[in-house]
């Protein structure tokens, strides 16, 4: 079951389900957050990627976004994901101990909005 989302009615029925092991479009490597935005489309977290994976409600791959590093819109082990009502996205970037707002500004294309970095301990 590792390495693919799997969809479910709200009663638990299967409906269905994508992905396998891989690096390339719609193949995941640790797939760790799953959110869904308001007008259905899912997002996934792929954090042995360092990646962001968007699909329609379908499973049928749309886009991705992120690569390893610590600048805007990468990565180091993204985990949790939300979207708000606006269709904003919020990503947990583990390792880098910060979150990235991602605002949709065409269908296809993301840019990092702002993000929040954990303040260094003295």
């Amino acid at each position: 079951m590792k390495n693919k989302v799997i969809k479910f009615t709200k009663n638990g029925d299967y409906i269905l389900e994508w992905g396998k092991l891989g690096k390339g479009p719609g193949e995941f490597d640790n797939p760790s957050g799953v959110a869904v935005g308001p007008k259905g489309d899912v997002f996934v977290t792929d954090s042995g990627n360092y990646r962001v994976q968007w699909f329609d409600n379908t499973g049928k791959y749309i886009s991705q976004w992120g690569s390893f590093g610590s600048g805007k819109g990468q990565f180091n082990w993204p985990q949790g994901i939300a979207v708000n009502s606006l269709g904003d996205i919020f990503v947990a970037d583990t390792y880098n101990k910060r979150v990235q707002k991602f605002t949709k500004q065409t269908l296809s294309i993301f840019k990092p909005a702002f993000q929040l970095v954990q303040p260094k301990k003295k």
